[in-house]
């Protein structure tokens, strides 16, 4: 018997990605945004402090992500 991969029923798939064409692909497919706008205003600021303060490691930082849940990555209903 020839193996087959245990798709498309087991798996589940969420992509990283800014493309608002997933969301009207069929399957829609789930995607995690790291909020383009956002993030680079994080890290512009964290440039400027380390060219301001060369002799200062920057802080840590926690850059936020969005996850929009689609139905590439749920189960169906049984």
């Amino acid at each position: 018997m020839l193996w087959r991969p245990p798709f498309p029923d087991d798996l589940l798939l969420v992509c990283a990605s800014e493309d608002p064409a997933l969301a009207v692909a069929d399957p829609s497919v789930s995607t995690v945004s790291l909020v383009p706008r956002h993030t680079a205003a994080i890290t512009i600021a964290a440039l400027v402090d380390l060219a301001e303060r060369p002799d200062r490691s920057p802080a840590p930082t926690v850059v936020p992500a969005r996850l929009d849940i689609r139905a590439s990555s749920t189960r169906p209903a049984v």
